[in-house]
């Protein structure tokens, strides 16, 4: 929901810009650019929205003759239309598209287009043209700066079209190359196709719980993105290995999850794909009034689309379901029209596939002639495949070891970066700490430095003051205890027994000395006549 309203937003936001523009008359060369680049990644959703703003767009585009902007938007416009079934108008809008690339040098974009085409041929089971056009594209991808990620593209293509003809080992060659390089290049959308083609030769090699893995993943991906497109179909293909399983009810689950989102996308090939699987789980339920109704839907919708490879699936399992109801000619009929179409299409596993049925329902017909030509016809292409088969037998299991080697290292790989990961976190926290330790050690030994200069200078003031205090002790001489005075006289008697005067007494024993005056008392008794009272 929240995807929906961005988007809706950004459909009114452009809508204005486009109004904006067509008022302002500016040159929008520029701008129409990064418009159409910011619609790239939205062409899976709301198509018929998308058609209408590719629509101003290229009016747009028109009006200021911008050559590459109409040849983006009409690959855009194509890739729409293949998500819809429209074929013949996707194929329409990459031929004009490809007209117009034509007349200027537009490697890129050419090859997108080529690209395109290829992916539609390959829907419409025309894997010649799409091998030719994959080949067209690949040749092109070789000039432009983006060849990476374009041959990856190309490489995915490549490896539909030899999974669907059987050379499962060559696929999946294709499928682990792409895979490696959308990783290193952190593009997830495009690394969950191919985590999904993986998944479909998993199970080809009937590994359910490999192919269930890579879906899975597949679909993890596409959910954290908003890809609803994809997701449709990794859950469509998730609910096909649990049916192989037998895990019926789970697979139904997964295949009504797909039909929703396709039907709200308008996904056409998404619809019928579903219709078909869910028919067939329903015809071996015997329920076969609603598994003819959905599987009757799926071949109409194909015959509209023209998707022949979807036109052949929808009439093998409908002369299936009226074997099953032993309407026997019903069934026959569709199981002519399917075998025309697989040689029609070179699929010679569906092909002999067909035989097997057609063998049966002619042996239940008690038609036995009928029924051995066509078990002879049966054994025929099936040896003239083994000898094929072994050789992509052996093939299968090299890359099963190939694969499985390429598993253990990406899981090494990833345990040593997440190792190197936890190792770099805990340096840059020993280099915080001892940081934190070092700044906390200057500032101790700052305040240390500080504290015994100031002690130093303390010490220094107190040795001087010291220094000074024993001078003046050393210059003071104490007199103590009890001195014997003459009551008269006032002589002092010394340690020797002489009486001396108290003026020598003194000086002697301390660094006083005397001057002599008169007191006023004194002054009177002595000199009388001197006072001032006379």
């Amino acid at each position: 929901m929240r995807r929906r309203l961005k988007f809706e937003l950004f459909l009114g936001l452009l809508l204005g810009f486009l109004l904006l523009l067509q008022v302002r008359g500016q040159d929008v060369r520029e701008l129409l650019d990064r418009q159409i680049d910011a619609m790239v990644p939205l062409v899976t959703e709301n198509p018929d929205s998308m058609k209408t703003v590719l629509g101003h767009l290229q009016r747009t585009a028109e009006a200021a003759e911008y050559t590459r902007g109409q040849a983006r938007i009409l690959w855009l416009l194509a890739e729409i239309y293949q998500q819809q079934g429209h074929y013949d108008s996707s194929l329409n809008a990459i031929s004009s598209a490809l007209d117009m690339a034509g007349d200027i040098p537009m490697p890129g974009v050419r090859v997108r287009l080529y690209t395109c085409r290829g992916s539609v041929f390959y829907d419409m089971s025309e894997y010649d043209q799409a091998y030719a056009s994959y080949t067209k594209a690949e040749s092109l991808a070789q000039t432009v700066s983006d060849s990476l990620r374009l041959m990856t593209e190309i490489s995915l293509g490549y490896g539909n079209i030899v999974s669907r003809r059987g050379q499962y080992a060559e696929a999946i060659r294709h499928y682990l190359n792409a895979a490696e390089v959308f990783e290193q290049l952190e593009q997830p959308n495009r690394l969950a196709v191919a985590y999904n083609n993986i998944a479909t030769e998993y199970s080809t090699w009937e590994q359910r719980d490999k192919a269930i893995e890579y879906f899975t993943r597949a679909a993890e991906l596409n959910t954290s993105l908003g890809d609803e497109y994809n997701l449709s179909m990794n859950y469509a293909n998730i609910g096909v290995e649990y049916k192989k399983m037998d895990s019926t009810n789970i697979a139904l689950e997964y295949y009504h999850k797909s039909l929703e989102i396709a039907k709200r996308l308008g996904i056409t090939v998404r619809i019928a794909q579903n219709y078909i699987n869910i028919g067939n789980i329903l015809k071996h339920r015997s329920e076969y009034a609603e598994a003819e109704e959905y599987l009757s839907s799926a071949l109409e919708i194909c015959r509209d689309s023209n998707i022949r490879y979807g036109i052949l699936l929808g009439h093998v399992n409908l002369g299936g379901s009226y074997f099953l109801q032993k309407d026997y000619s019903t069934a026959l009929a569709h199981y002519d029209s399917a075998l025309v179409l697989a040689k029609e299409l070179a699929l010679p596993r569906e092909q002999y596939q067909v035989l097997e049925h057609m063998f049966e329902v002619r042996y239940a017909q008690g038609e036995y002639q009928q029924a051995i030509e066509h078990l002879q016809s049966y054994h025929m292409l099936r040896d003239s495949l083994h000898n094929e088969r072994a050789r992509q037998q052996v093939q299968e299991l090299q890359v099963k070891y190939e694969t499985e080697q390429t598993e253990k290292e990406n899981a090494l790989l990833r345990q040593d970066r997440e190792v190197q990961a936890a190792l770099l976190r805990k340096n840059r926290i020993i280099l915080l700490l001892v940081g934190i330790g070092a700044i906390g050690t200057i500032g101790f030994l700052l305040v240390l430095y500080r504290s015994r200069r100031r002690i130093k200078k303390v010490n220094q003031e107190v040795t001087e003051k010291n220094a000074e205090l024993e001078a003046a002790i050393s210059r003071i001489k104490v007199l103590q205890g009890l001195l014997p005075i003459c009551s008269h006289c006032k002589k002092i008697r010394d340690d020797e027994g002489y009486w001396q005067n108290l003026e020598e007494y003194i000086s002697h024993h301390s660094d006083a000395t005397f001057t002599h005056g008169i007191c006023p008392d004194c002054m009177v008794d002595l000199y009388p006549g001197y006072t001032k009272d006379t």
